[in-house]
């Protein structure tokens, strides 16, 4: 922390510690020795994390933890899951409380919260000083930093974790998250315990295969692949892999023929350390994969079928080299798990064993010369493609996607390329390229439902890569169910549905665009509508319904002279196409409320509304035609109190926007409507003539019709403003909108 932080921290602490007062729970010599210890148990943690807390909580929680760690056996790891309470510890929180002592070692705190995670135990706070303690044989503490050269036996680094959690009350899950822990702990220790001896055990390896290249050669190796192999080896052992588990394995035949791989005793190191019986998961694997074991190659790069338990929650890595006996017999296989290094995943393949040559070999397939323009676009291209599928995947597979790929920055489009695990199909490696501007969050999860539905259900891993180059690329592998294999499917059909999935609102509008204007105008209303268009209104609104919204903004500017079009607005309420019919009027889509009267909104100068059954009571002022449209409603009311509705000649003749008739509902009395001041037929409508009476300039409706769902026959009555014609110009102001 920065000088000022650490002057803070001690500032808190020395408040706290004076204000805390234990009671009777401590002596006041372990009062003391808490507060002594409460330097070095906060010496890693940002003031900011524990300013608001009470002096019983900042104090309370090196009491307990101090007390926990008070006793610990040698190479054992301490955990305990608590939620404190007033009545036993003196202070309470909302959260559960994870407390370990163990053996200091790397990836500890990435492992632990790794595992809480992995078990849905929300992370709030960690707490994590590593201490250099004396404990004597039986593991009591005796003193937390003792000098160095004193007597006794030698200080010891421990790691004291404090990692707070959501609350857990369930015994159950306190001991699941327990049990959990504690197995993730002994994975760490094995790992950091025998990862010396796993960088020797390559070493060894690779030297023998130097020594003895005859006895491989004599198997069937190609020459050129012995020194690649080694040099990968030695490459690995360069803190280029973590290396969490090794074991040997014996390749023997049993009584029908078959091959089976069996663990050599005492082989195991790291998280393989100790002995299983013989591998039930080879001799389940069909015969074609099993015989892959005797093919005379002398590395098998892939990923194992479990996630690692320690350092990064991924998909072990997987390193076979063949085992061959003097006469080229291949008799066994070391197996090496672990993880690539963060240190391989950034060198450049020009430097890596095995990936060199495939970029060499993927250029001349292409016919392209490293230092032209084409060159330097396809090593880039396989400078970030995923590591682990490089050094997997063969060339003519790679290839093919990368062709695939460079086509893509001549056109706009969005492609699928899939490979698929050679080891029976325990997975599907899929890689969606798209225009970078196209992708998004909710597009990464539309693609990832596509291919879980293609492959009914599999877990799915994703990594997004989104740098300067023009295209997204969207990483996924679906994995199958443990003892399950994936089914085939159709390639071309699914990267139809992906391709789908990937397209944007704007893509699909400008189709929608050109489908009702033509090309040519199309392009001309994007430009004038397309800015306007906000993510909200994308979210709302298909971009069919946009396309038909210009539509009636351009309609209204027809209708609309110069003068009068300043401050005019369209309303639209529609059903959506296969929508089930609503309760009547008292059902309203988009954001209007049937409740509300138009002169209570002072901006609008435009209402519209659509009834099932009946219509209002009272009629609008002016400007009115029936329509019998029963899918959308559109209309315009200006309020008598407007300055520009009373200086507006009233002897205006308005015409009949395209569609507006007079109806009749089927099988009743025709509705019968007056003409208002105006002159124009106003909206009244009923079943009978005896209820329509003429509006004479009404004020607008308060109270809006009400009725059941529509039955057969039943009359619909819906209302389009009626405006004289005129030439269209630019607008003045407008936005689409569905429902205003």
């Amino acid at each position: 922390m920065s000088g000022q932080s650490d002057v803070i921290l001690q500032k808190l602490l020395k408040d706290a510690a004076s204000r805390w007062s234990p009671g009777d729970r401590l002596s006041p010599e372990a009062a003391d020795a808490v507060r002594a210890f409460l330097p070095l148990y906060y010496r890693h943690t940002d003031p900011e994390e524990i300013s608001g807390r009470s002096p019983e909580q900042i104090c309370g929680t090196a009491e307990v933890h101090h007390a926990f760690g008070a006793e610990r056996a040698p190479g054992r790891a301490k955990v305990r899951v608590h939620t404190p309470t007033l009545e036993r510890d003196g202070w309470e929180q909302q959260t559960s409380i994870v407390e370990i002592v163990t053996d200091n070692a790397p990836f500890l705190v990435s492992s632990v919260t790794m595992a809480l995670s992995d078990l849905g135990a929300g992370v709030r706070l960690i707490i994590h000083p590593q201490m250099t303690v004396g404990r004597d044989l039986s593991g009591r503490l005796m003193e937390i930093d003792p000098e160095i050269g004193g007597e006794g036996l030698l200080p010891v680094d421990e790691s004291w974790m404090h990692i707070e959690i959501d609350r857990q009350s369930d015994p159950e899950r306190v001991k699941e998250i327990t049990t959990r822990l504690e197995r993730v702990l002994n994975d760490v220790r094995y790992a950091d315990e025998d990862s010396a001896k796993m960088s020797d055990r390559v070493i060894r390896i690779a030297d023998e295969l130097s020594a003895y290249p005859d006895r491989l050669v004599a198997g069937g190796v190609d020459p050129r692949e012995i020194g690649e192999s080694v040099d990968f080896l030695r490459w690995i052992a360069s803190r280029h892999f973590t290396f969490l588990g090794y074991r040997e394995y014996a390749l023997v035949t049993d009584e029908n023929g078959d091959d089976s791989l069996r663990p050599e005793p005492g082989s195991g190191l790291g998280i393989l350390r100790m002995d299983p019986s013989a591998s039930t998961r080879f001799s389940a694997l069909p015969p074609e994969i099993r015989g892959k074991a005797r093919e005379p190659y002398l590395l098998v790069l892939t990923k194992a079928n479990s996630r690692a338990t320690v350092y990064r929650p991924k998909y072990l890595d997987y390193i076979s080299v063949k085992k061959f006996d003097a006469q080229g017999n291949i008799v066994g296989e070391r197996r090496f798990l672990g993880l690539f290094s963060s240190q391989a995943n950034t060198s450049s393949i020009a430097q890596i064993p095995i990936l060199r040559r495939k970029q060499a070999e993927v250029l001349a397939l292409a016919g392209f010369e490293a230092d032209s323009y084409d060159g330097k676009d396809l090593i880039e291209l396989l400078e970030t493609f995923p590591r682990e599928e490089l050094l997997q995947i063969p060339v003519g597979e790679l290839y093919s996607i990368v062709r695939g790929v460079l086509r893509l920055r001549d056109r706009r489009g969005t492609k699928l390329f899939m490979r698929r695990d050679p080891y029976g199909g325990r997975y599907m490696s899929c890689f969606v390229y798209m225009p970078r501007d196209e992708y998004s969050t909710q597009v990464r999860l539309d693609i990832q439902k596509v291919l879980a539905d293609a492959f009914h259900g599999a877990t799915m891993d994703h990594n997004v890569m989104i740098g300067a180059a023009p295209l997204a690329r969207l990483y996924l592998v679906a994995r199958a169910q443990s003892g399950q294999t994936l089914a085939d499917i159709d390639q071309v059909e699914l990267e139809e549905k992906v391709r789908q999935a990937a397209r944007s609102w704007d893509a699909d509008f400008d189709d929608a665009l050109v489908d009702e204007f033509g090309p040519t105008r199309a392009t001309t209303l994007k430009e004038r509508y397309g800015p306007g268009l906000t993510e909200a209104y994308k979210i709302d609104n298909d971009p069919r319904v946009a396309a038909r919204d210009i539509l009636r903004i351009e309609e209204l500017l027809q209708r609309t002279s110069d003068e009068d079009r300043e401050g005019e607005f369209s309303a639209s309420l529609h059903q959506p196409e296969g929508a089930a019919p609503g309760p009547g009027a008292s059902a309203w889509p988009g954001s209007v409320s049937p409740s509300r009267s138009p002169r209570s909104c002072r901006s609008w100068n435009t209402w519209a509304w659509r009834s099932s059954t009946n219509c209002p009571t009272t009629s609008p002022s002016a400007g009115w035609a029936g329509s019998g449209s029963t899918t959308s409603a559109w209309a315009r009311w200006r309020p008598p109190t407007s300055p520009r509705a009373v200086s507006r000649p009233s002897s205006r003749t308005p015409s009949t926007p395209p569609g507006a008739t007079s109806v009749s509902p089927t099988g009743s009395t025709p509705w019968s409507c007056a003409p208002d001041s105006t002159g124009v037929s106003s909206p009244c409508c009923a079943p009978t003539p005896s209820t329509c009476a003429r509006p004479d300039r009404p004020s607008p409706p308060t109270t809006w019709p009400t009725s059941s769902s529509p039955t057969s026959g039943s009359p619909t009555c819906s209302w389009s403003s009626s405006r004289p014609a005129s030439t269209p110009t630019s607008p003045t102001r407008a936005a689409p909108s569905a429902a205003t």
